[in-house]
């Protein structure tokens, strides 16, 4: 279990971690079907195995508490029924692509990174309606079981997702 600690929350966290080894298994990583307040936590995201991330080049802040596109939707369609979601992320010197202008969404274009609780991170520099198919292809394999004798990839990278949204659970 690797924790993070930030000096100062408006700085960027670097790999300041502390590591501790634990026996007991996660108490956040149970369901726990008996709790009545776990029924009762609005916007709680459902389990997910896959996670992917649309980079945009603004603050999710400043977007509708509904926001969505042609490349999320196609993406999050073949994703649903396979415990995939589809989000999008910003990060202030992260890549991105600049929006386009209202009427020409097809034709926008997004940096793309899932994470897989399989598979690890993979990263597409160009996703967009063009090319959502190929996408959705490799998504669909990057979220299949690892087959016999097959390893997972291991990284000792840390990713911190934060919701800024504020409007709905990101």
């Amino acid at each position: 279990l690797r924790l993070l600690r930030v000096a100062h929350p408006h700085k960027s966290v670097g790999r300041n971690t502390r590591s501790f080894a634990t026996l007991l298994p996660l108490l956040s990583t149970i369901p726990d079907i008996t709790n009545p307040l776990q029924a009762q936590l609005p916007g709680t995201v459902p389990p997910h195995k896959c996670y992917v991330f649309l980079h945009t080049p603004n603050s999710p802040i400043t977007y509708p508490a509904r926001y969505s596109t042609p490349v999320q939707r196609a993406i999050l369609s073949e994703l649903v029924h396979t415990g995939g979601s589809v989000n999008f992320c910003w990060s202030e010197n992260g890549p991105s692509y600049p929006l386009r202008p209202e009427g020409e969404e097809d034709t926008q274009e997004y940096y793309l990174t899932v994470f897989s609780s399989v598979r690890g991170k993979v990263e597409v520099p160009c996703v967009s309606m063009k090319n959502v198919c190929d996408v959705r292809r490799m998504l669909r394999g990057h979220g299949l079981p690892l087959l016999s004798g097959e390893t997972a990839p291991m990284s000792e990278d840390i990713h911190v997702y934060v919701c800024m949204h504020m409007a709905r659970d990101c």
